[in-house]
């Protein structure tokens, strides 16, 4: 069987950006997308770690290692904790898609901007800039915004609204951040637009954490070679 790169998602918002991005940096490798669309659901009535979450993402993990996986990137922020937990099962590396782009961030400074169009997005996306910051010695000064009827209006096929909706948080938020982080993969396609005009980085999860695949990969293989 041959080997691929599989997306776990919980919401067919994240499928196109994240494809895209790991397409442009493995054009070469076959990429598999696992979904369930209820997992969100079932992370707010009964917790994002719940039985019954981990549960659902574990068959996910479980067919994407039987459809011969070698890495898989995982592109929920709400629900990043669970590749935490699960990961311990599991055959194969599991890239938790917000991860590289929070690293590159506290590189820019402390004061992190944080964007989310869900309020679940919000505290995963904290977690991790603290804990990056607190190991690299960086004192975080965060602040977080959740843009009102944003993730609605990409529900309702209105990219533009979605946009316009964002970019007038980003904006005010920008002043006196040393950075804004996109917190979910729907939104990435905020930061490429000509008319956001701000002067501070604008980070956006998908090609941050498919370079890392990307970085697995190669690893992988050099050590198979050396072997």
């Amino acid at each position: 069987m041959s080997k691929n790169v599989a997306l776990i998602h919980a919401t067919r918002a994240a499928i196109e950006p994240t494809h895209t991005a790991l397409h442009e940096a493995l054009p070469a490798h076959e990429i598999v997308h696992y979904m369930d669309e209820a997992l969100l659901k079932i992370a707010h009535d009964k917790g994002s770690t719940s039985s019954e979450v981990l549960r659902r993402f574990f068959r996910l993990f479980i067919s994407a290692e039987e459809g011969g996986a070698c890495v898989a990137l995982m592109t929920c922020s709400s629900l990043t904790k669970c590749a935490d937990l699960l990961r311990p099962m599991l055959r194969f590396p599991v890239v938790k898609i917000d991860t590289p782009m929070m690293e590159r961030a506290v590189s820019f400074g402390g004061k992190i901007g944080i964007v989310a169009t869900m309020s679940s997005a919000i505290n995963p996306a904290r977690e991790q800039l603290e804990q990056i910051a607190r190991e690299r010695g960086v004192i975080l000064n965060e602040r977080s915004v959740v843009v009102e009827g944003a993730f609605q209006a990409l529900i309702d096929n209105d990219r533009e609204r979605h946009d316009q909706l964002v970019m007038k948080k980003v904006r005010a938020l920008a002043r006196g951040c040393d950075a804004i982080v996109l917190a979910q993969a729907s939104i990435a396609g905020v930061a490429a637009r000509d008319d956001l005009k701000i002067s501070v980085p604008v980070l956006t999860s998908p090609p941050l954490a498919a370079a890392r695949v990307r970085e697995i990969l190669e690893r992988g293989k050099k050590a198979h070679h050396t072997a």
